[in-house]
């Protein structure tokens, strides 16, 4: 028979499974979170690739199947993506596919969420070049090469500049 103190001195070189065991799942968690980002960075890629503007999306209204290759959400995903961006969004895939690997290898994501600000705002004056350029509707592209918010801030660059007076006056 063992005494009180063996017993006592055997949990205390075991190890603490409870741990163990949460520090397993956190990891779990993080990994299956790291490979949801990256599928889903492919398959926004595919579906920006694949895009058709006569499939059902948010800025049209079209009957069948839709002819992209990730179906009715790239269809969906891909038209909010180009009306919101334009063709500038392509540059947010790489921010979360490498977020999404550094969190597959176990890694933490580092600052994802500046990561991805700092993207936006780069999206953002990409697509303000773009609607500087040319703000006219594109065929194929729901709110032309800047998307809206490049097209909204475009005006206001544009009102920004005609509100500097002229020299010498």
């Amino acid at each position: 028979m063992a005494t009180a103190a063996e017993r006592a001195r055997k949990r205390d070189l075991g190890p603490d499974w409870r741990e163990k065991l949460r520090d397993s799942v956190r990891l779990l968690a993080v990994r299956t979170t790291g490979t949801l980002l990256v599928a889903g960075s492919l398959a926004l890629g595919v579906a920006l690739a694949t895009h058709d503007s006569n499939d059902p999306s948010f800025s049209t209204a079209a009957a069948g199947p839709p002819a992209n290759w990730v179906g009715a959400l790239g269809s969906y995903g891909s038209d909010l993506l180009l009306m919101l961006f334009g063709p500038a969004a392509v540059l947010l895939l790489p921010v979360l596919a490498v977020g999404g690997l550094r969190m597959m290898r176990g890694e933490t994501a580092g600052r994802l969420g500046r990561m991805l600000l700092v993207s936006a705002i780069g999206i953002l004056l990409a697509g303000i070049a773009l609607a500087m350029v040319r703000g006219t509707a594109v065929s194929g592209l729901p709110a032309g090469w800047g998307g809206a918010l490049g097209l909204a801030s475009a005006r206001a660059v544009d009102g920004g500049i005609g509100l500097v007076g002229k020299p010498g006056t």
